[in-house]
């Protein structure tokens, strides 16, 4: 066996001419292949053009077939043609015939209809004649009653006549009496008024006078202090725009900045998305290749190509997320950079407006305060203008009051007198009316009894007229009954020569329908026939074709298993070489990698010796510049006059290494603070911004939920429907929210938490649209009045929503943020508490070491042997760490050459078992040769015996087919038999049903004008009885009517007494009234004279001047008071302001 060196060296000597003959065989086999596979190509080409020529004559030989088959379907066509057409031209000559019959029968039913209502016509006209002249008779004799009532109404209407002027007589001198009265009492008012005018106008000018001095003075006073309230304005004004103009500049500069850093953020994150879709596109499109490769190659049994791809599979998949990693952090990087800008621009651009805002608010603050002072005494000098002005306004109206109420007493009783005459007119008229309508009613009921006999006879006269038109009415009654009956017979027999019509139609289309149907029975049977020989062929050229086809087929298929077998060969051989030559790649590939690690341990020999050198040469420098620091204070403490020289410098020593300490720590965590602060930013953005998109909803939903009540519930619910109870804007709203989120997510590389926040935005819209559609459904349902429930149902679940959309997402994001944050906080908490725990220690020890040279401050040369003391040991510990790291360097050293060693072992050992694979694996394919090479020589076998076992198939198939066509067509030629005999039975049948009609219809005939002259009689018999009994019923009526007046003349006597009690009653009742009405005269007056004993009235401008004085000194002490409480108050918010300021200006330094 060869030493593991030798083979390692050997194997890498013998890759290249190893690999220049797998080359060599393997082109050479590619030939071989390519080569078979065009042989293979040509003899299928020519056994393609050998069957070509058969199976275009067999094409031919179906087209045959198809066109004779067409051909015969013509030729029956035709032949039938003929006949049908026949039966066509009589169908519709029978149609037309039967037509013309029925059009003749309906004109001549319409006349003998016409003549029937001619007759009915004239029969009405004569009996209408008839009963005009009797009754024209009996008025005759009646003339003289009827005048007498006429007259006797006419007289009954002039009296009423003569009865309204009476009353219309009396109102009128009564309105005038009362009109005297009352134009005397207005001249006597108006006389006081003008009396009392002239004395009060004196008073008034003086009054007026007065005020115009006072609101002179007010004005003049009001201007004053208007002007220096503008000029303190125009100066805050001033200093206000300054303020703004020194922040506008800088600021807008700032923003320009800011927003050119987030366009880059926008474009590093659209860049960083893109360049991932394209890495992860080409990702997917790499690994479905080089999937399908594996898939076929483990199929074929290659387990090198297998490996190999699989390998290249890896290789992809890392270098795709080292890309993606890559990418990621240099997105990092520069969205940290542009953040880092960001927040120092801001920082910058907030101390610069601050200190301006602070520069500029107290100047401001000082004219705001004096606006504020002048403003509060103007107000307060106004006010008291404005009371005297107000007491001199009221002294004027008081004292117009005080001439008006001179004036009021007569005016009063003025009033009292008209109000008593338009009672007092409104009574004689209720009276007047009452007693004419009374004296009416008596006098009607008179008239009644004067013109009742007179009635009684026109009521008998009626009577008279009813029993002799009795006799009139039966003979017309009889005359048209007999007509009603000459119609029904006229539409009986215009059904039944219908009826005959239509059976003789019926008949004759019986014998054309029978000759169709026989035709067509003939002509399917004929059908049946030519398709069943055309079938018989058919069949006989498809058993043919399919012959043809199978022994195409078989020398195709013995064509491909002569070539597949001669293409697995080569296969074999050219797999056989693939393996080899993967091999032989390899172990070439094992050597090579164990010369890299050669190579690396080489370089890292050469490395960490350098490394070692270096680290002794800085310790060097360390000890020669600890021992001259230590030399310096050792003679700064023999030579100090001062005792405590050695502790100062141990607590100069200890500040500076606690400084330096605490400077490490900044740096350490420096980028942590950052980070903290970058990330709480953009997530306080996103929830301002989110609440500025949902509170415009809730505020509205608020509001409207406040204003809502029955009064208003129409007008809201027209505005919710008008905006669709705001479901799109609060969609559009969700959307905002969702690309608010997704941009803040995107910012942070955590897409794949939108689905958690999605999740709370579609619940929320979900339960908004079924809010909705419950609100919509119970408007549709319920009247305008019970509005206001469902509305206010949907104000307060829709707020709810929205809060509680607000408090899932605050509460989301503060988990994510604290995700975000936790690495962070955790590592400044670890670090700030690992500072302080060493902090402590230092502390401690210095403590200790301060403590020893306080106490020995007098023995200098005890602290210089310490100082020595302590320089030696730093000096020991450098050296000793140069002794451990020269010792460990030694030690890894060792480490990496037992570790080169093992891997030489190893590679050379791989070496060999590649071989030992190889063969094996050769073995394998041997067997999966020859197991192929039997497959398809098995194969061929079989297909030969499937191809012999189809011929005899379909030789018995084209016999079962032969039987099948002639048993089909025997069938049919049966069914045709039993078809023709069952229409020559419907034949015979035919005029059998046609004269059984005839039959039934005479009989139908007979039976009705039997049935129609009996109901006739009877209903002569009928109109008979009627006549000859209703005379002696109206003769009775008429007896009943006579002996009726005695009891009409008691009733009409009876109905006018009560009238005339009445009409005494309405008399005796109008005195009662007429006092009742007076006596409210002369109370209304007592009413006027309380207004002379009004005392409170007289003493109303003494009251007043009191109530002015105490108002005055009350303002002008709330004023005092006033001002200086706002003066205390402006000087409190400038020291607050300014305290703010200074704040704010260290948090930011600070910060």
């Amino acid at each position: 066996m060869a030493k593991l060196g030798d083979i390692i060296s050997k194997t890498i000597e013998s890759y290249k001419p190893k690999k220049t003959s797998h080359e060599l065989t393997s082109s050479h086999l590619e030939d071989e292949l390519y080569q078979e596979l065009m042989e293979k190509e040509n003899a299928l080409r020519e056994i393609e053009k050998k069957y070509q020529q058969i199976e275009e004559d067999k094409v031919k030989g179906f087209l045959t077939l198809e066109e004779e088959y067409i051909e015969a379907i013509d030729h029956v066509k035709r032949e039938y043609q003929e006949i049908f057409e026949h039966l066509d031209l009589d169908e519709n000559n029978l149609r037309l015939e039967i037509e013309s019959a029925s059009k003749n029968e309906d004109e001549t039913f319409d006349k003998v209809i016409n003549s029937v209502f001619d007759l009915k016509n004239e029969a009405y006209q004569q009996f209408l004649r008839m009963v005009q002249a009797s009754n024209d008779a009996i008025d005759d004799e009646m003339r003289v009653h009827t005048e007498f009532i006429s007259s006797e109404t006419e007289k009954f209407n002039e009296v009423q006549r003569n009865y309204q002027e009476m009353q219309t007589e009396q109102s009128n001198k009564l309105l005038w009496t009362i009109e005297q009265s009352r134009n005397a009492l207005t001249d006597l008012s108006n006389e006081l008024f003008e009396k009392s005018k002239n004395e009060t106008g004196f008073v008034n000018e003086s009054i007026l006078s007065t005020l115009n001095n006072l609101r002179t003075t007010k004005n003049k006073m009001s201007a004053l202090f208007k002007s220096a309230t503008d000029m303190y304005t125009k100066q805050r004004e001033r200093i206000t725009a300054l303020s703004n103009q020194r922040q506008k500049p800088h600021t807008i500069i700032n923003q320009t900045i800011i927003h050119q850093f987030v366009k880059q953020i926008k474009e590093v994150n659209q860049k960083k998305v893109s360049f991932e879709r394209l890495i992860l596109s080409e990702l997917k499109t790499s690994k479905e290749i080089i999937g399908k490769k594996i898939i076929e190659s483990d199929q074929a049994g290659d387990l090198v190509s297998t490996e190999k791809y699989i390998l290249q599979y890896e290789i992809i998949q890392n270098k795709a997320d080292y890309l993606l990693r890559r990418n990621q952090s240099m997105a990092d990087l520069l969205i940290s950079k542009y953040q880092n800008e960001i927040k120092k621009i801001k920082i910058d651009s907030f101390k610069r407006v601050e200190e301006i805002k602070l520069a500029y608010m107290m100047p401001a603050m000082f004219f705001q305060n004096s606006i504020i002072l002048y403003s509060n005494f103007s107000f307060y000098v106004n006010e008291s203008f404005d009371e005297l002005d107000n007491l001199l306004s009221d002294l004027i109206v008081f004292n117009s009051k005080f001439a008006e109420a001179k004036v009021e007493y007569i005016t009063q009783d003025a009033k009292a007198m008209e109000d008593y005459r338009i009672n007092l007119m409104v009574r004689v008229s209720n009276v007047c009316s009452n007693l004419t309508e009374l004296i009416s009613k008596i006098d009607y009921f008179s008239k009644e009894i004067i013109t009742l006999e007179s009635q009684n006879h026109l009521e008998i006269a009626e009577v008279r007229k009813q029993m002799e038109n009795a006799e009139i009415q039966g003979d017309y009654d009889k005359y048209i009954r007999s007509i009603e009956d000459d119609h029904f017979f006229a539409i009986s027999q215009h059904e039944s020569n219908h009826a005959k019509i239509i059976n003789r139609f019926e008949k004759d289309y019986g014998y054309i329908r029978i000759q169709r149907e026989v035709g067509q029975l003939r002509q399917n049977f004929d059908f049946f026939r030519a398709k069943a020989a055309y079938l018989k062929e058919i069949s006989v050229l498809e058993q043919e074709v399919h012959r043809i086809s199978f022994e195409k087929n078989l020398s195709v298929s013995r064509s491909k298993t002569e070539y597949e077998i001669k293409l697995n060969d080569t296969k074999y051989l050219m797999t056989l070489e693939a393996m080899r030559s993967e091999s032989n790649r390899l172990a070439y590939l094992y050597a090579t990698r164990y010369l890299e690690e050669e190579s690396v341990y080489k370089d890292k020999k050469e490395t960490g010796s350098k490394e070692v050198i270096d680290f002794l040469q800085h310790s060097q420098k360390l000890i020669d510049y600890n021992r001259v620091q230590t030399e310096q204070i050792v003679n700064e403490v023999e030579s100090s006059t001062s005792s405590r020289t050695y502790a100062h410098y141990l607590e100069y020593m200890r500040s500076q290494i606690i400084t330096a300490y605490e400077n490490q720590l900044k740096n350490k965590i420096k980028l942590n603070e950052q980070a903290t602060k970058l990330i709480h930013h953009p997530f306080y953005v996103a929830k301002s911004r989110i609440d500025s998109i949902i509170d415009p909803f809730m505020v509205l939903f608020k509001q409207r939920l406040v204003l809502l009540d029955q009064s208003n519930v129409s007008v809201l619910k027209s505005y919710f429907e008008n905006q669709e109870f705001f479901g799109y804007r609060l969609m559009k709203a969700f959307d905002e929210v969702e690309s608010e989120l997704e941009s803040l997510l995107v910012e942070f590389n955590q897409l794949d938490q939108l689905s958690n926040f999605k999740t709370f935005i579609d619940k929320a819209f979900e339960e908004t649209v079924i809010l909705i559609h419950n609100v919509k459904t119970s408007f549709s349902h319920k009247k305008p009045k019970h509005y206001v429930k469902p509305l206010n149902t949907y104000l307060i679940e829709q707020i709810l929503n929205l809060k509680h959309l607000l408090r899932s997402l605050n509460e989301s994001m503060d988990v994510l943020e604290e995700e975000l944050l936790e690495n962070d906080v955790i590592f400044i908490q670890k670090s700030k508490e690992k500072a302080e725990k060493i902090q402590k220690i230092i502390n401690q020890e210095y403590d200790r070491l301060i403590f020893y040279a306080v106490k020995s401050d007098k023995h200098r040369t005890r602290q210089s042997k310490e100082l020595s003391k302590e320089a030696y040991d730093i000096e020991s510990s450098f050296k000793d760490e140069v002794k451990k790291i020269n010792t460990v360097y030694v030690n890894s050293l060792e480490k990496e050459t037992e570790k080169l060693s093992f891997v030489r072992k190893q590679i050379s050992k791989l070496i060999l078992s590649t071989e030992s694979k190889l063969k094996k694996d050769l073995s394998v394919l041997e067997k999966a040769y020859l197991n192929e090479q039997h497959a398809l020589h098995l194969k061929s076998r079989l297909f030969e015996k499937a191809y012999q076992d189809i011929l005899e198939i379909l030789s018995e198939n084209l016999d079962e087919e032969f039987y099948l066509i002639s048993k089909m067509e025997d069938r049919e030629k049966e069914q045709l038999q039993v078809s023709l005999s069952i229409l020559e039975k419907e034949l015979q049948n035919i005029p059998l049903k046609y004269d059984e009609k005839l039959r039934q219809l005479s009989e139908n005939k007979n039976a009705l004008v039997t049935e129609k002259k009996s109901q006739l009689l009877a209903d002569y018999t009928k109109i008979e009885e009627k006549k000859f009994s209703s005379r002696p019923e109206l003769l009775a009526k008429m007896d009943e009517i006579k002996n009726r007046l005695p009891s009409d003349y008691l009733a009409m006597y009876q109905n006018i007494s009560k009238a005339e009690e009445q009409f005494l009653t309405q008399y005796l009742n109008i005195t009662t009234d007429y006092t009742s009405d007076f006596e409210e005269f002369l109370n209304r007056q007592k009413s006027s004279r309380a207004l002379l004993s009004n005392q409170e009235f007289l003493y109303q401008p003494l009251q007043s001047f009191i109530n002015l004085e105490e108002t005055l000194l009350s303002k002008n002490l709330e004023a005092y008071d006033d001002t200086l409480f706002k003066a205390k108050a402006t000087k409190d918010l400038l020291l607050s302001e300014e305290a703010k300021a200074k704040d704010k200006e260290n948090r930011i330094i600070n910060d």
